[in-house]
């Protein structure tokens, strides 16, 4: 598990604004990867981060990644990141 903080208010000893979270990323374990999405679906972690850095070629693959964001009537954001060379 992967966690963040946001320094707001309390400051950085805060435990309030402490966020947990799991990530999401092809070089792990398919395993790995199911059990992070089954703990953000059981509400065991409030925050899942999925990041593209590289794009896939085809539409139909880029709206299956993204679509593991706001699962289980849960909000999410997914950011892309895009070379200028490969936007369409």
């Amino acid at each position: 598990m992967e966690q963040y903080f946001i320094q707001q208010g309390g400051g950085p000893d805060s435990k309030s604004h402490q966020l947990s979270c799991v990530c999401l990323r092809g070089d792990r374990k398919p395993n790995e990867r199911n059990t992070n999405l089954e703990r953000f679906k059981k509400k065991e972690v409030r925050l899942l981060i999925l990041i593209n850095v590289n794009l896939p070629d085809e539409k139909q693959n880029y709206v299956h990644r993204i679509g593991r964001v706001g699962r289980a009537e849960r909000m999410g954001l997914a950011i892309s990141l895009v070379a200028m060379e490969k936007e369409k």
